[in-house]
């Protein structure tokens, strides 16, 4: 029996022209045109802070639901959207526009560091993280090259993730 992922919209739909034409991946994200979400409207953490929107980008349902349950832990943070590949990463941060992506870099479709130079070139406001099992320099470098603020391996310790993620916070 085959175990489904439940993630809920984070907003209600609008029409948003977007402007593919130049896009790498533009041909196949033109179709959603007509299904663009929204921002919703900021949350607090309770405590009058507002919450940081997350996106979490990895092609393992196992590395994405431990990622979610972690942040889900943190009252500041919010996962907003997961995405399964590179494609989906870029179609849904164009969408909602989160904080901060946590972005594997060896994923099907487009891999990370495509997905993250097309994200940060739209969108250079989104904090990007890549995030890889590889701890090559080379793959750190085109990751910042492309856009990430920075690059952790998944050996760094979850409170280093926490923090690089509320690192976008403390400079704003």
């Amino acid at each position: 029996m085959a175990i489904r992922e439940s993630v809920q919209p984070a907003s209600t739909t609008t029409k948003r022209p977007r402007d593919h034409a130049t896009s790498p991946v533009g041909a196949c994200m033109a179709e959603d045109d007509n299904q663009r979400k929204t921002r919703p409207a900021d949350q607090d953490d309770g405590a009058g802070t507002r919450r940081i929107r997350v996106l979490l980008a990895d092609d393992s349902p196992v590395v994405r639901r431990g990622l979610a349950h972690l942040l889900a832990l943190q009252a500041d943070l919010e996962v907003v959207e997961q995405a399964v590949d590179g494609l989906d990463a870029v179609r849904k941060t164009l969408d909602l526009e989160p904080d901060v992506v946590v972005m594997d870099v060896s994923m099907p479709r487009l891999d990370g560091i495509q997905a993250t130079r097309h994200i940060h070139g739209k969108l250079p406001q989104v904090r990007i993280i890549g995030l890889s099992m590889h701890d090559e320099q080379q793959i750190a470098e085109a990751m910042t090259n492309a856009g990430a603020t920075t690059y952790l391996t998944k050996t760094a310790s979850p409170g280093r993730l926490i923090a690089e993620i509320r690192q976008g916070r403390n400079r704003d």
